[in-house]
């Protein structure tokens, strides 16, 4: 029994090798369209390879933000240093809470910070989190601590940019990569803030740049469904900083009047969040925002709208005492 096992745990390890040899070869020379279940970000989207570089030097921060696409390009480091915070954004295209939970794992012993930001979007809720996953996989340099996250999501797509991604970085030199500062309209800040160069025109009305599943839709028609594992590890971040005597400001971001409207739920998804905590969605707030030139798409803020956002979450953060405001 004790030789079967040694010789099957040796054919596994020579399937493995042979498969990642094998994977790698593919994904290098094959084009992107013959790659279905093999995805590779490293520096495509997000700006998550500098964020990630940046956040492994960086320490003690006092507010860090967490969540999607909403945070790192809505919360804007700068406007709260102005405001006397030094804040680190640790969002990410797509972050579900399996992803939100591997990274305060990862970094708030690092930070150790005074509040914590948690940006919380229910359509977040309803993923799967595997480009997500393959975002953080692809430009993290903590593959030991990674894989943990590819069995967390347990995908056959996470599994193989895991494995590619691993053979990437020892052969093919990936760890040395880096990033420019500004792609296309976007531009990366320090404190791992994304800001849109944006100018609003005529043809930037809401109508054409809705996505179509809200655009085909009456008032009110759609549902948000989140996913229990979602919920699960939502609860496991929220437990993990109780834990560690950090506040935890759970946030919605706002969205267009028109996508915030085609969903009927939102009372199911804020009682949700509110049972966990301090919860603000800014969706109800008077901020003024103008869907045309306050927004690049429905449900992501332009600069203007930022600015705008973050000077309402400041106030709100003020009577909590934990900072000394400028």
């Amino acid at each position: 029994m004790r030789k079967f096992l040694i010789q099957f745990g040796l054919f596994l390890l020579f399937a493995l090798i042979t498969y990642s040899v094998l994977l790698t070869i593919w994904g290098n020379a094959l084009n992107g369209k013959y790659h279905k279940n093999l995805r590779y970000k490293q520096g495509l989207t997000g700006f998550m390879h500098s964020r990630l570089l940046e956040a492994d030097t960086s320490t003690q921060v006092e507010v860090l933000f967490l969540g999607s696409s909403h945070t790192y390009r809505g919360f804007d480091t700068r406007i709260f240093a102005a405001a006397g915070m030094r804040s680190f954004n640790l969002g990410s295209s797509n972050q579900t809470p399996l992803q939100t939970t591997y990274l305060l794992q990862e970094y708030v012993d690092r930070f150790r910070p005074k509040l914590v930001i948690y940006e919380v979007f229910p359509e977040n809720f309803e993923m799967d989190g595997v480009e997500s996953a393959v975002d953080i996989i692809s430009n993290t340099a903590h593959y030991g601590h990674v894989f943990w996250q590819a069995l967390a999501v347990n995908h056959v797509v996470v599994y193989n940019a895991f494995l590619y991604g691993f053979m990437r970085k020892v052969f093919y030199g990936d760890l040395a990569f880096r990033e420019a500062a500004k792609v296309g309209e976007d531009t990366y800040v320090l404190g791992a803030y994304v800001q849109k160069d944006f100018r609003a025109q005529p043809r930037y009305l809401m109508a054409e740049t809705m996505p179509l599943d809200v655009e085909s839709v009456k008032l009110g028609d759609k549902l948000w469904r989140l996913k229990g594992k979602q919920v699960a590890a939502f609860g496991e971040s929220i437990e993990l900083l109780k834990q560690k005597n950090i506040p935890v400001l759970l946030v919605q971001a706002p969205v267009s009047k028109g996508f915030f409207e085609a969903y009927k739920n939102y009372a199911y998804t804020d009682s949700l969040f509110a049972s966990y905590g301090l919860y603000i969605n800014f969706n109800y707030e008077n901020l003024a925002l103008n869907d045309s030139t306050d927004f690049y798409d429905a449900h992501h803020l332009a600069q203007s709208g930022v600015i705008k956002f973050n000077a309402a979450l400041i106030e709100k953060i003020k009577p909590l005492g934990l900072f000394h405001f400028n």
